[in-house]
C-alpha cells in the first residue's frame, strides 16, 4: 500500500513537473516573441525616421547643388578669381557628389528593406501568436491548478485510508497478541495432559467425550480456526 501511495505521489508530482516544464516553455517563448515584437516596432520607427532624414538631405542636396550652380554661373560671368572660386567650387561639388553617391546607395540599401505593410504584417502575426500562447498558458494553468486540488483531495483519501489500515492493524495485531497468549496457554496445557497421561496406567476404556459442532473449516475465517481449535483442546 504504501508503494502504491508512493507510486502515485511520484506520477502526479511527474505529471505535475511536465506541465510545469510546458508553461515554463511557453512563457519563455512568449517572452521571445514579445520582445521580437518590440524589436520589430523599434526598427519600423528607425526605418521611418532614417527614411524620412534620408529624403530631407536628398533636398538639401538637389538646393545645394542649384545654389552651387547659380554661384558658378555667376562667377563665370563676373570673372573675378573665377580661377579659385571654381576650384573651390569643384570640391565642394566632388564632396556633394560622394555624399550624393552614399545616399543612393542608403535609399537603394532602403527600398531592399522590408515595407511598412509587411512589418505591420509580422507584428499583426505575432501578436495573435502571442494571444494563442497567452490562452495556452491560461489553459495549461487551469489544467495545473485541477489537477493540483485532484492531487490534494487523492491524498487526503489516502490518508483516511492509511490511518484506517493503521487502526486495523493495531486490532489484528492485539488480536494476534491475544491469539498467541491462548495457544501458548493450550501448549501449556497439553504438554501437562501428555505428561500425566504418561504417568497414568494404560485403561481399556474410556470415556466418550461429547461432540462439540462447529462450521466447515472452508467458513471460517483464520481467527475463527484458532479459535475453534483452542476451544476443542480446551474442552479435551
Amino acid at each position: 500500500m504504501d508503494r502504491l501511495l508512493y507510486e502515485i505521489a511520484l506520477r502526479s508530482q511527474h505529471k505535475a513537473r511536465t506541465l510545469e516544464f510546458e508553461a515554463k516553455q511557453l512563457g519563455d517563448s512568449l517572452d521571445g516573441l514579445r520582445n521580437e515584437n518590440i524589436e520589430l516596432k523599434r526598427l519600423q520607427r528607425s526605418q521611418a525616421r532614417e527614411i524620412h532624414e534620408r529624403h530631407d538631405f536628398v533636398d538639401m542636396a538637389n538646393l545645394s547643388m542649384k545654389g552651387f550652380r547659380r554661384d558658378v554661373r555667376l562667377s563665370e560671368e563676373s570673372c573675378v578669381d573665377a580661377h579659385v572660386l571654381h576650384r573651390k567650387k569643384n570640391r565642394k561639388a566632388m564632396k556633394l557628389e560622394t555624399e550624393s553617391k552614399r545616399l543612393a546607395k542608403l535609399v537603394e540599401l532602403g527600398s531592399t528593406l522590408p515595407s511598412i505593410e509587411e512589418l505591420e504584417r509580422k507584428i499583426e502575426k505575432a501578436s495573435t501568436e502571442l494571444e494563442s500562447k497567452d490562452d495556452r498558458i491560461a489553459e495549461l494553468q487551469l489544467k495545473l491548478e485541477e489537477q493540483e486540488k485532484a492531487t490534494s483531495k487523492e491524498r487526503q483519501k489516502e490518508k483516511s485510508r492509511m490511518m484506517k489500515l493503521r487502526h486495523e492493524i493495531g486490532d489484528a495485531d492485539k488480536e494476534c497478541q491475544e491469539l498467541t497468549s491462548r495457544i501458548k496457554a493450550a501448549e501449556r496445557k497439553l504438554h501437562k495432559t501428555n505428561i500425566y497421561c504418561r504417568k497414568l496406567p494404560f485403561v481399556s476404556q474410556q470415556s466418550v467425550p461429547a461432540i462439540t459442532w462447529y462450521p466447515p473449516s472452508d467458513e471460517q475465517s483464520p481467527t475463527n480456526k484458532v479459535k475453534t481449535w483452542l476451544d476443542k483442546h480446551t474442552e479435551s
